[in-house]
């Protein structure tokens, strides 16, 4: 029988007789799902449904080219061509069909890696309470005192560095002069009596958890 098209030779070849060992390399690149390196090859290769068809192949320098032919399950799917070790291989498939079949066998081959998700604990309680470690996080002037719990009016969060005649820093209250020792936790606030006092950070002072409810 003369063989005159690739129609005749798909319809006519001994695809057991030509069969090599399949790499899946070049056939995976032709889906966009798909890596060859993501598949489980020891899985695939026992499974034995896909194989490749070598019918006609040449040694350029140092790699195996040629034609071939792709079966699934005993039918063929697709064709290729790859002319020198250098060219990409050409593959072409027998329908769409047999296109989205391959595709969907490969898929089973791939190994995906678990996937670590930190989901919400909708139990975990809502602190009621910030702790304020520096002075300068305090953007709200609604604050509390740790002890008692009391409001307290922020007077000046941050004082302005004035030295004393004895070269340390200090802020003007009403009442008396307090020395302002650290200007990362020292803070004036006024109490609800009128009392106005340096207090520090996070020892004496709390936010409350800032909350828009609708």
């Amino acid at each position: 029988m003369k063989i005159k098209t690739i129609g005749d030779l798909i319809k006519n070849i001994d695809l057991e007789k030509c069969q090599t060992s399949a790499d899946y390399s070049g056939i995976c690149s032709e889906f966009n799902s798909i890596d060859s390196y993501d598949l489980d090859h020891e899985r695939l290769d026992n499974d034995g449904r896909l194989k490749e068809h070598h019918y006609h192949k040449w040694c350029c320098t140092d790699s195996w080219v040629g034609y071939r032919l792709y079966s699934l399950n005993g039918e063929v799917v697709a064709w290729s061509g790859q002319e020198g070790r250098k060219c990409s291989e050409e593959i072409e498939w027998m329908s769409k069909e047999k296109y989205f079949e391959t595709e969907k066998y490969l898929k089973q081959f791939v190994e995906s890696e678990e996937i670590h998700i930190n989901l919400i604990n909708m139990d975990q309680k809502i602190p009621e309470k910030i702790q304020i470690e520096y002075a300068g996080q305090i953007l709200d002037k609604e604050i509390f005192c740790i002890h008692t719990n009391v409001p307290l009016k922020l007077i000046k969060q941050q004082p302005k560095n004035i030295k004393n005649p004895n070269g340390d820093f200090y802020i003007q209250c009403p009442k008396d002069l307090e020395l302002l020792k650290d200007t990362f936790h020292d803070i004036l606030v006024e109490f609800p009596n009128g009392d106005q006092k340096v207090v520090k950070t996070p020892n004496d002072v709390y936010i409350k958890y800032p909350l828009k409810l609708k």
